[in-house]
């Protein structure tokens, strides 16, 4: 471990040298995290109206709010008003929310493609990718946070049956309850390895492998339970946005969330450019292309 140790810490520095210096990251950390903003309410609007119909609207604003309120614990009470205001006007919101989705979602999308092709340093007019392709690509995307969040909901039912039934199996029930939890952290976080492991697999036009998808899914995920740690302390314990902003609080309290969010995505796309790089080089990972690594 000891002789691994500063290899990584080269190879971190690397990427974060690659990343700031060379590829601009702020840059393209703030143009990705503009467009998720706008494309996060309409999404919302139009996920919220879909599954009402299916799925008790008390349940999925629960759900909803609890997994926004574990990001930006200042933005919960508002999210909650503005949810209930689409289920009034659901049939408004639905057609309003989709045409809006349908713009907001592909400009976000076009983005976030344009800012990994300059990581993994493909000039943007040699980009090809069928159009079909490239027009379905942002809906795969929210289909599948679609069914993370259909998944989230059917768990908080079922934990939610669970504690009104007042009887055990050989105590299974009570074992269950004590580390449900943690259970529930648990498949959160293997669930955002798959997400972003699938994210750097699909949306590179590149040929990413999977061991090198899955290195830059890891590192996200490590990064991100990091900073939302970190994030939530800020907002619930010294937080000083609501003194500064105001009113506009909340929507900062988005954007330096989203600018978050951002900010890892395209870190753990640079860790695997990094990676191939050093591969096509014929080199050891940690080591520099460009002859600047030491010995």
């Amino acid at each position: 471990m000891e002789k691994r140790l500063p290899k990584t810490l080269r190879f971190a520095s690397r990427v974060l040298r690659d990343f700031f210096l060379r590829n601009h990251g702020l840059l393209l950390t703030a143009a990705v995290a503009y467009n998720m903003m706008l494309s996060l309410i309409p999404l919302s609007a139009v996920l919220m109206v879909i599954f009402s119909h299916f799925i008790d609207a008390t349940l999925l604003m629960e759900t909803i709010t609890a997994e926004v309120s574990l990001l930006a614990p200042g933005f919960a009470p508002t999210l909650t008003e503005v949810l209930t205001g689409f289920l009034r006007t659901r049939g408004l919101i639905g057609w309003v929310g989709g045409i809006s989705l349908l713009v907001f979602s592909s400009l976000a999308f076009r983005v976030m493609e344009d800012a990994i092709a300059i990581i993994f340093n493909r000039p943007l007019p040699t980009l090809k990718r069928k159009f079909w392709v490239s027009a379905l690509m942002p809906y795969l995307f929210i289909l599948i946070v679609a069914g993370g969040l259909i998944g989230i909901t059917a768990v908080n039912a079922v934990i939610d049956a669970q504690d009104q039934r007042n009887h055990q199996f050989l105590g299974i029930d009570a074992l269950l309850q004590r580390h449900v939890n943690h259970i529930i952290y648990l498949i959160g976080v293997l669930g955002l390895v798959l997400l972003f492991t699938l994210f750097y697999k699909i949306m590179p036009v590149a040929k990413v492998s999977f061991r090198r998808a899955l290195a830059g899914g890891l590192t996200a995920t490590i990064l991100w339970e990091i900073v939302r740690h970190l994030l939530v302390f800020y907002y619930t314990k010294i937080s000083v946005v609501n003194v500064v902003y105001g009113s506009m609080a909340t929507i900062i309290i988005v954007l330096l969330t989203l600018e978050a969010v951002s900010l890892i995505l395209l870190l753990g796309a640079q860790v695997i450019a990094d990676l191939q790089r050093s591969a096509n080089a014929g080199i050891p990972w940690h080591e520099d292309p460009d002859g600047d690594a030491h010995p």
